[in-house]
């Protein structure tokens, strides 16, 4: 996917609500009262779209429809990886 960023610099518009990330077709409708869950291909092809991409969080989880606090939980072990720290919380794959 390429991203074309406007003078904000952010993505806004830019995720097409029928994408598919990891499997996970974003174009259901859910319910506000279930919770939803992410396999950790999902989380990994997400933090790797947003670093790799340079997009906004907050852009992204709006276009997604995806809880900011969440995305952000799984960008920060990816973040310190990359930093060459070990990792924190829990890993999306067994190579972490």
């Amino acid at each position: 996917m390429t991203a074309v960023h406007g003078a904000s610099g952010g993505c806004a518009g830019l995720i097409s609500p029928e994408t598919s990330i990891g499997g996970i077709h974003l174009d259901k409708e859910h319910d506000q009262e279930t919770r939803r869950t992410f396999n950790a291909d999902f989380k990994l092809q997400l933090v790797q779209m947003i670093r790799e991409q340079g997009l906004n969080v907050g852009d992204v989880c709006r276009d997604m429809k995806l809880g900011e606090t969440a995305v952000r939980r799984w960008l920060a072990p990816a973040d310190e990886e990359a930093a060459g720290r070990p990792g924190i919380g829990k890993p999306f794959t067994a190579k972490q």
